[in-house]
């Protein structure tokens, strides 16, 4: 069996053998095929997952957890490497021992994000734990 090595960003080496490579393929052609479906006035995908899944022959649940992870990241205000600046600059205020309210994330934030600041306070933003 062929199996195929990708460097990772964390420089390790994750292999799939030529089956995944496939199964991968299959999964990403069904999710394509459902997004490019476009949505009811519902927001429901007008192909259905489970139809798409088998049409596709892929595995349903891999497919609804890719459709589900790609309508959560649809809805980010914020790209990966903002939210990792905003973690960050908060990281760093918490090791100084720097109180830190919400309405400072929340500005913090719009600055981030190229916003006018929130002018009472941070009802468009939640703050959540940082890890």
């Amino acid at each position: 069996m062929h199996h195929l090595c990708l460097l990772t960003n964390t420089s390790e080496y994750s292999c799939l053998n030529a089956e995944s490579l496939v199964e991968e393929a299959q999964l990403q052609v069904a999710l394509e095929a459902v997004i490019c479906a476009g949505l009811d006035s519902k927001g429901r995908p007008l192909i259905s997952l489970r139809s798409a899944a088998k049409r596709f022959d892929v595995s349903r649940s891999k497919l609804t957890a890719r459709w589900n992870a790609e309508a959560h990241e649809a809805r980010q205000r914020m790209s990966a490497a903002q939210e990792e600046v905003l973690k960050d600059w908060i990281k760093s205020l918490a090791c100084r021992s720097i109180p830190l309210s919400s309405a400072a994330v929340a500005e913090y934030a719009s600055t981030i994000l190229g916003e006018p600041s929130p002018c009472t306070g941070c009802a468009n933003f939640e703050v959540g734990m940082v890890t």
